[in-house]
């Protein structure tokens, strides 16, 4: 019997109608996405219809459904839409691809209306070419246009010096403007609709979960400082934008800070593989021919391979229902949360400030002093610590000062008892001269250690800040003096620390209603010069004594040194010396045998040739006498070479001066 197959919508039944799920839970986060979250109720088998725009692709790869009461998501289908590429591969003009002269060279043989300067040239398309010419000494290729003119010339035109390019041809022109048409109408921003299709009897609860694109939420704060008190009053605000098309009406609404990683990936447009192109030569007739016999027996039965069956399972995903929270905030990781504990009313295209924090804070108000940031006066400043349970995101904060606007700045993330200094003004009524000197101290300390000596002296910087305060109130300074790599700080001393940053030390300073002070810091940087033993002179020498550098022993040492290295400078110039000689009678040799292959056999060149033979004679002596003071100087020079290495070996000194 045939199977019969009916439509889902048939299998699902008759009850099946359409049903919106509202919007109840938004939570928005600092990388730029948003949480959606739905939820309602539903009645036996329905449709569920969501429409989307541009975010379909997120939608797809997080669309998460629950029916709480035992009913099943049975399907979802959307519309989908093929790729414009392969929609225009059905025409032969492809504007999305070709410009104006790859589009020409396909529609040759064409008949034209070519405006030029006025004339209108009629005639067919021949074909386009590069023609070079030659442009204030520069070589270029100018596009040149063939064609065939209605009395049968053929003419080339430059494509620059054309007005206007007419076709003639409808049925070209037509299918042109339709590939424009399809490009325009396929890039316009449509919705997609998604339809749920739910199964289960009777009312069932279900929520309809998603991430999609949305504006970044922002932080912005309030603080006030009162005369009277020394807690500041903080307020903070959060920037929120829905910028979707659907309401949220009275939502769940959290924010996030911190940045998850997302990403974009294209689930929604199809996906074409392209195949590759395989030729098969043609088949050549077959020749007749005589097969060979085979052996006596049976043939053998080929064997086929099977396949395995593939058993596909559905996965059911179970998910708890999201634990609701008591308290307003929570830590999540390197995320934090800020939960609105009411619910939420923001229409489609509009945005909100939202209140997230309000209440007093730990705080002072005080001057800090930075030369990089002004050299003259220091900054007004709050120092806050942060004594709410709240991790504060980053934003922009504006002070009030008694009920008047002071200055704006900025606060960065601070997490529950972290403190910060918050600058928002130049505080005109304090001003500071920082003034430098530097010296350099003698060498305190040598030391010897294998074969070079090491010379140690100190740099010392001492700067002088000097502070007035020229107002009638007093003033509470913080001045961040740079904390430098190398450098010991001296004075003052360390307990007078204020704080201590990664790139600062801070010095608190009180400064009495029209009064003045002054902040000395005393660092100390040692350096050092290095002198390698085989390199010292006697000049060097004379020095190091003037100086007390060394010893009376490491002076008489020092000096050896200095003879041993001018005996092997004796002996290596001895060496190079007689080498030199060998290398010139080695040479005159072999000029003489050279003169003695030619001499002939006459009473006048014999006689040449016996005087050649005894100098040759006499200069194999010399060079063999050579030879053994050549091989005695290098090892006179190897066994003052070892004394003077063994003797910078075994020098190990060290002194303080």
């Amino acid at each position: 019997m045939k199977k019969l197959v009916f439509p889902l919508l048939l299998i699902i039944g008759t009850s099946s109608f359409s049903r919106e799920i509202p919007i109840t839970k938004v939570i928005l986060y600092k990388n730029g996405i948003s949480y959606i979250e739905r939820k309602g109720r539903v009645r036996d088998n329905e449709i569920i219809n969501l429409s989307f725009k541009d975010e379909i692709s997120d939608i797809l790869k997080s669309l998460t459904i629950r029916d709480l009461d035992g009913g099943k998501v049975f399907w979802i289908d959307y519309e989908s839409k093929k790729p414009l590429d392969k929609i225009l591969e059905d025409f032969s003009l492809n504007p999305l691809n070709d410009n104006l002269t790859s589009l020409l060279d396909k529609i040759k043989g064409a008949e034209l209306d070519i405006a030029l300067g006025g004339d209108v040239l009629n005639g067919r398309l021949l074909g386009l070419r590069k023609k070079a010419i030659l442009k204030d000494n520069f070589k270029i290729e100018l596009d040149v246009l063939d064609i065939i003119d209605e009395n049968g010339g053929l003419k080339s035109i430059l494509l620059d010096d054309i007005d206007e390019i007419r076709l003639k041809e409808k049925s070209i022109e037509d299918e042109l403007n339709r590939a424009l048409e399809t490009i325009f109408q396929y890039r316009k921003k449509e919705r997609k609709n998604l339809s749920l299709i739910a199964k289960g009897n009777g009312e069932r609860n279900i929520i309809i979960s998603y991430i999609t694109e949305a504006p970044v939420w922002k932080s912005s704060y309030r603080i006030v400082a009162f005369e009277e008190k020394h807690s500041l009053f903080l307020q903070g605000w959060a920037i929120v934008d829905n910028l979707s098309d659907y309401n949220w009406n009275d939502v769940s609404l959290s924010l996030v800070s911190g940045k998850p990683i997302s990403f974009i990936s294209d689930l929604y447009s199809p996906i074409y593989k392209k195949r590759p192109v395989i030729k098969f030569e043609e088949e050549e007739v077959q020749k007749p021919t005589i097969s060979e016999r085979t052996f006596a027996g049976e043939r053998k039965k080929a064997m086929v391979g099977g396949f395995a069956a593939i058993e596909v399972h559905d996965m059911a995903l179970e998910m708890k229902e999201t634990q609701e929270i008591e308290i307003a905030t929570r830590e999540m990781g390197d995320l934090f949360e800020y939960k609105i504990d009411y619910p939420v009313s923001i229409p489609s295209n509009k945005s909100a400030l939202i209140p997230i924090i309000e209440g007093d804070i730990k705080g002072e108000r005080l001057s800090l002093y930075n030369e990089a940031n002004n050299p003259k006066n220091p900054l007004c400043c709050l120092s806050i610590e942060n004594t709410t349970n709240l991790t504060l995101d980053k934003g922009p904060i504006t002070v009030f000062e008694n009920e008047a606007y002071a200055g704006e700045g900025i606060l960065d993330r601070l997490r529950p008892t972290e403190k910060a200094f918050i600058t928002y003004g130049v505080d005109l009524g304090v001003s500071v001269s920082p003034s430098v000197n530097s010296e350099r101290r003698n060498v305190h300390y040598v030391s010897i250690i294998q074969g070079t000596m090491y010379a140690y002296y100190k740099n010392i910087e001492l700067k002088t800040y000097s502070l007035q305060n020229n107002t009638l109130n007093q003033k509470e300074v913080i001045i961040e003096h740079p904390l430098r790599q190398g450098w010991d700080l001296k004075e003052p001393e360390k307990e007078m620390i204020y704080e201590q940053t990664p790139s600062y030390y801070r010095f608190r300073m009180n400064l009495s209603p029209n009064g003045s002070s002054s902040l000395c810091v005393k660092e100390e940087m040692t350096y050092y010069e290095t002198y390698l033993l085989t390199n010292i002179t006697k000049e060097n020498i004379e020095v190091f004594v003037n100086m007390n550098y060394i010893s009376p022993e490491i002076k008489g040492t020092f000096e050896k040194i200095i003879k041993l290295k001018d005996k092997i400078n004796e002996i290596q110039k001895k060496i190079a010396s007689q080498e030199k000689r060998y290398s010139e009678i080695f040479k005159d040799q072999e000029r003489i045998r050279e003169n003695l292959k030619v001499l002939k056999d006459t009473p006048t060149e014999k006689k040449l040739a016996e005087e050649y033979v005894n100098k040759l004679s006499n200069q194999e002596k010399e060079l063999e006498a050579l030879k053994k003071e050549i091989e005695g100087l290098y090892l006179d020079k190897e066994s003052y070479t070892n004394e003077l290495n063994n003797i910078i070996k075994n020098i190990n000194f060290e002194k303080n001066i």
